[in-house]
């Protein structure tokens, strides 16, 4: 049910993973100025999206795209279209498909460049997946070609019985010359749709059916912003259900899962030997936890049911991997058998942290577990939360008890990064150095995706890039974990030595040496950016020390300049401070970002009144000692 983006950690990778951490409820989005043009590769000159649905909720969408091609990025994305669906629960038709040349010739996509593949998401348990997909292979696309596809997708069967949800959106980040949204249903079936920033129009079909539209347009696109919220938490939105209440969705829910969810003569097995010499009942579920989470391996797949319906915890239990609600689903079994009470948790993870009134499917991604004994949230999915701390995405968002239908709120993450950087300088020039870098909360889990693999990196292949970002020309080496023993995750420790920054002899000038990993430089990068949309503003705290120690012939004239600067705005504190001493040789450089936040999204108007402490701490950033 959760797709989730690896990437390397370069630079300051692991710090800006926190930024996405918490969420927003409200029903409207910001509008958007003007903004110059701009492209994402393509347009939309057509975008008819219809659902005409059945009283039990299964239904046909039927869909009419034609794509204009604007630029090179729009040709690798037009080039090939895959349309994804359940071969348990769907069907589908490629209606048409076919290119408008530039020049305004039109070539039919033949049968044989529509194909049946699997979907990448699904390769790594093909046996548990009944994605598929039609890939469409468009011939001859090029800048000013369109793209034209028109196919049905059947819902077979529907995902929860009796129930229809939906949610369309469209992007300011497209342009959108003729899009509309379209749900048809039986007069007697309770729907309600809404529509957010785009009005909905209601009307009787001469059948006695009944017919929501919305139509929008948009001439200009405007691009979008590194760290903002997700897309669909700003765009226009086209929402329809027939689920009354959250409650009723739970219940659905519950019904879907029945006995796949109970425990097992095996899973009472396990939780007998894991458990064995465990009284307390928080510790029991501390072990349970940290087993489901180390030995059933995660991959994002969809099972059943469109993605909703767990597979049976023996059958977990015996390929050992599952998705998140695989996951969710076993952990609650074992905990069950151990006489510990918990809840599957469905929330919407990720960047979107917008929940619609209306209970919708679409409306939830990922699923955790509570515990109401001990009052905590355990995502077992993520491999390095340790035990009640939950992944960044899954902080402080609206969430719904599956088994008791009711809604509440995760924690506000917690995140905190300290680094501690020493470098002593001889009087050749060299250098010797060591950087230890550590996290808590939220923190632990960034860092533990970010340097779970630098373990099987060699160091000759792993420092480089790191040293040269520090300015010095020589070796490292990685404070790696001893045979049979594991590295904390969240603690990070490197030496090196060589050729460093410093000119001798001087005189001359020096900038603090360049870490790897600059903490507060994440945080401002992102701050520092104009902002048209909103963007998550967590609470944190990264500090940095630089402790450095030059040799007694040098002789400091002039050090690093402190700073100590604050703004506010509309509640939430942003407060960078530089302290700077020296004794001899010696000088110890403190920075520290802190952000204190009685709000969880922030909008343009914020970054505009932090823009001057930003542009204070870059200036800070780059002052000098000046040594001879």
């Amino acid at each position: 049910m959760l797709l989730r983006i690896r990437a390397f950690p370069v630079l300051v990778a692991a710090t800006l993973a926190p930024l996405s951490t918490l969420p927003v409820h409200a029903q409207g989005s910001l509008a958007a100025p003007a903004a110059p043009v701009y492209s994402s590769g393509t347009s939309h000159d057509k975008r008819h999206i219809t659902y005409t649905v059945q009283r039990d909720g299964s239904y046909v969408r039927d869909v009419e795209l034609v794509r204009l091609v604007d630029n090179d990025a729009g040709v690798r994305a037009e080039g090939q279209q895959t349309v994804s669906y359940s071969a348990s629960l769907q069907s589908v038709e490629i209606v048409q498909a076919r290119t408008i040349t530039a020049s305004g010739e039109t070539i039919d996509v033949p049968a044989s460049a529509i194909l049946d593949q699997q979907p990448y998401l699904s390769q790594g348990a093909p046996a548990f997946s009944d994605v598929v997909a039609k890939a469409i292979v468009f011939p001859q696309v090029s800048v000013g070609a369109r793209t034209v596809v028109h196919y049905r997708i059947t819902q077979k069967k529907p995902v929860l019985q009796g129930y229809f949800s939906a949610e369309e959106f469209a992007s300011p980040h497209d342009v959108r010359r003729d899009v509309t949204y379209t749900v048809i249903a039986p007069a007697d079936m309770p729907m309600q749709v809404v529509g957010i920033d785009l009005p909905v129009v209601k009307l009787t079909l001469p059948d006695g059916r009944i017919q929501w539209r919305a139509e929008t347009s948009n001439a200009v696109a405007v691009p979008p912003e590194l760290g903002s919220v997700a897309i669909r938490d700003y765009s226009q939105r086209f929402i329809a259900s027939s689920l009354p209440s959250g409650e009723a969705l739970a219940e659905a829910y519950r019904s879907l899962a029945g006995e796949r969810s109970r425990p097992t003569a095996n899973v009472k097995t396990l939780a007998q030997s894991l458990t064995r010499d465990v009284a307390d009942p928080g510790e029991k579920a501390k072990v349970l936890y940290d087993w489901v989470r180390t030995h059933i391996r995660y991959v994002a797949i969809f099972l059943g049911r469109g993605g909703w319906q767990p597979h049976a915890v023996d059958g977990i239990l015996a390929a050992g991997y599952g998705d998140c609600k695989d996951k969710a689903t076993l952990l609650g079994a074992l905990l069950e058998a151990a006489g510990i009470a918990s809840t599957p948790v469905l929330v919407n993870a990720g960047h979107s942290y917008w929940m619609p009134e209306l209970p919708t499917m679409q409306a939830f991604n990922h699923m955790i577990t509570y515990v109401p004994a001990l009052n905590l949230y355990l995502d077992a999915t993520e491999r390095w939360a340790p035990f009640g701390v939950l992944p960044p995405e899954d902080g402080n968002k609206r969430v719904l008890h599956v088994a008791d239908g009711r809604w509440a709120t995760t924690p506000a993450s917690e995140v905190v990064a300290t680094m501690l950087h020493r470098v002593t300088t001889g009087a050749d020039g060299r250098v010797t150095g060591r950087l230890e870098l550590k996290g808590k909360g939220t923190q632990e889990v960034a860092m533990g995706r970010a340097f779970s693999g630098w373990d099987a990196i060699p160091d000759a292949t792993l420092m480089p890039p790191l040293l040269n970002a520090m300015q010095v020309r020589g070796e490292g080496r990685l404070i790696r974990a001893k045979a049979g023993e594991t590295r904390d995750p969240a603690s990070l420790a490197l030496e090196y030595g060589g050729a460093g920054p410093l000119e001798l002899p001087g005189p001359g000038a020096m900038r603090l040496p360049v870490s790897p990993f600059v903490l507060a430089a994440g945080p401002i990068a992102l701050y520092q950016t104009p902002r048209r949309f909103p963007f998550p503003c967590p609470s944190f705290t990264m500090r940095e020390e630089f402790d450095l120690v030059l040799p007694d012939t040098i002789k400091v004239t002039r050090n690093f300049a402190p700073l100590v600067q604050a703004a506010e705005s509309d509640g939430a504190r942003l407060r960078y401070a530089a302290t700077v001493a020296q004794e001899g040789g010696r000088t110890v450089v403190t920075r520290e970002l802190v952000a204190e936040r009685l709000k969880t999204i922030c909008r343009p108007e914020d970054q505009q009144r932090w823009q001057p402490l930003i542009e204070a701490a870059q200036r800070n950033f780059r002052s000098q000692m000046l040594y001879e």
